[in-house]
């Protein structure tokens, strides 16, 4: 989403959560962001610049995903 790239473009480190993997894959594509993919867990992980989308059920991310996060 925007607000997403609005943070990163300003420095910010963004976390985020998104049950569906082709909208993951479609956000790097469509804003031309070169990302990683891997697995962790029950977590397919992209990242790329500041942005890391973990790809999966909400309900299952714990706090060692989110490192540094003291702001949701």
């Amino acid at each position: 989403t925007k607000d997403m790239l609005w943070l990163a473009e300003r420095g910010w480190k963004v976390i985020g959560v998104e049950g569906v993997d082709i909208a993951c894959r479609a956000f790097f594509t469509e804003n031309a962001i070169p990302h990683d993919e891997k697995r962790d867990g029950d977590f397919t992980v992209y990242s790329g610049g500041n942005i890391t989308i973990y790809c999966g059920d909400f309900f299952k991310i714990e706090k060692k995903h989110l490192p540094g996060v003291t702001a949701a």
